[in-house]
């Protein structure tokens, strides 16, 4: 049920109010999980479960995860969207029409995604479709791995069975509709992300990376200049970075966008607001805004954060314990013979651990009796007490600092 697209959220929510912070599950073949609200983790302890695509940033550990988080952030591609949305409604006949947003702030994403993750254009915002064949194939991979979800637990050792050729001979026998689904999918995705990184050694390879151009400060660019052998990573972990930063990007970023978007036109208030805020920075900056001048608009981050805490793209991690540990919880869980209370959780090495994000943005304890509501001012108001010290999920990390 945690992973029902429809159910999902509300399992969570149903999760919360029966157990509190903590309780246990029973997986697949008996596994043992635990759905935990905590208040640390040790990445290093507890670390993502092996998927498909395991050599990507998504899925290292230790010192591999840190030295892969050095890459540089995105870049906006605003004006690309203005215009085409512009065409598109000029081509209505008028000065309004009918929009299918959530169409182009997936291909914004993307475009977004391939600039500052590869200097590379998907051409997604232009007038012809051919990467809607990439962005489909990039949103069937999610949902059907959320389908197959009961096959995640054995991919770590269904990865080991013979040779790639092996395996992929396998995979094109078994008749079960949803695997060859993924299979197709999977093709698409790699056979675009393997032409991303060849385009991308091709063009290093002609053009010496310069320190501070505009190539240098893409993500592929920054893993293909690495030249220390303990650090530098192979053709099949570089490919693999094009799908980890595309997918995961792309997915969350475009939902994210259209949440905000459907928020906001729910409440003309605070669009109303919103909009004044930046007609006065564009009168006090100008028309093409930077980075520190956006995020010094306090009401803009407001609503960023409120739209990301109430809707979250996505509502859970998972973890495996590398170890036996402890994990304290930030508040008290009840045991199973409802007697006390319980304030730390002792986790057997193996176990899977699926951390509601959902579940800590809409605590009433936490944020209030309005938790569930979209407020952005309680992002301007004083910090509450019980915040003080709360290392929060998401993009902000400890979300009042």
């Amino acid at each position: 049920m945690l992973f029902d697209p429809v159910k999902g959220m509300s399992t969570q929510s149903e999760l919360l109010d029966t157990y509190g912070s903590a309780c246990r599950l029973k997986g697949a073949l008996g596994m043992d999980e635990a759905a935990n609200r905590i208040e640390y983790i040790d990445r290093d302890r507890q670390v993502p479960p092996t998927p498909i695509e395991s050599t990507n940033i998504d899925y290292f550990a230790g010192h591999k995860h840190r030295m892969q988080r050095k890459t540089p952030a995105a870049t906006a591609v605003a004006h690309k969207l203005k215009k085409a949305i512009g065409l598109e409604i000029n081509s209505q006949g008028g000065n309004s029409g009918t929009l299918d947003l959530f169409r182009w702030l997936n291909a914004t994403a993307l475009e977004v995604v391939g600039e500052a993750g590869f200097n590379y254009s998907f051409s997604a915002l232009e007038s012809n479709n051919e990467h809607m064949k990439y962005l489909t194939a990039c949103h069937n991979l999610r949902t059907l791995l959320s389908k197959l979800w009961y096959l995640t637990p054995i991919l770590p050792w269904a990865l080991k069975v013979g040779s790639a050729r092996f395996r992929r001979m396998i995979v094109d026998w078994i008749p079960f509709g949803p695997v060859r689904e993924l299979r197709d999918a999977v093709d698409i995705v790699d056979n675009v992300a393997t032409k991303v990184y060849r385009d991308k050694r091709n063009e290093l390879g002609k053009t010496p990376l310069n320190v501070g151009s505009q190539m240098s400060r893409d993500v592929m660019s920054s893993l293909c200049s690495i030249v220390s052998s303990e650090e530098a990573m192979n053709e099949e972990e570089l490919i693999s970075q094009v799908n980890a930063v595309t997918i995961a990007a792309h997915d969350s970023t475009s939902t994210a966008l259209a949440r905000t978007i459907y928020i906001l036109a729910q409440f003309p208030e605070f669009q109303s607001q919103l909009r004044e805020e930046v007609r006065e920075a564009h009168e006090i900056h100008g028309e093409q805004l930077n980075y520190d001048q956006l995020n010094s608009l306090p009401f803009l981050d407001a609503v960023c954060r409120e739209s990301l805490r109430l809707y979250a793209p996505g509502l859970f991690l998972v973890r495996v314990a590398q170890e036996n540990c402890s994990i304290p919880l930030l508040y008290p869980a009840r045991p199973r013979d409802k007697k006390g209370e319980m304030t730390r959780v002792f986790v057997d090495k193996g176990t899977y651990i699926y951390l509601s994000l959902d579940g800590a943005n809409r605590d009433l304890r936490t944020w209030g009796e309005d938790a569930n509501v979209f407020r952005p001012s309680r992002w301007l108001d004083s910090t509450p007490s019980n915040l003080h010290g709360s290392r929060m999920p998401g993009i902000y990390s400890s979300l009042w600092v």
